[in-house]
């Protein structure tokens, strides 16, 4: 502590210099991070509901076919009945 308070100053000068310019840079890191996790998160979203809603149409598709099916199943029951009658 030998030195005078006029003669730090240079050097407190310096360091506020730095330690503004590091954290502008980490607040720009920190933003950019965000950001990507924001958009990935975003594009992840939709495509899960793009996958989900796939789904559900297949499974209604599928459900439609199912009852078709049952429907000529029963059809061809009665054919056969009517045969044997």
């Amino acid at each position: 502590m030998d030195e005078s308070i006029l003669d730090r100053i240079p050097r407190l000068e310096r360091s506020v210099h730095f330690w503004r310019g590091t954290s502008l840079i980490l607040a720009a890191i920190l933003i950019s991070v965000l950001a990507m996790g924001l958009g990935f998160g975003v594009v992840h979203h939709r495509a899960t509901r793009a996958m989900d809603e796939a789904i559900i149409r297949a499974v209604k598709q599928n459900k439609v076919a199912a009852q078709a099916a049952l429907i000529q199943a029963q059809a061809l029951e009665e054919a056969k009945k009517k045969q044997r009658e």
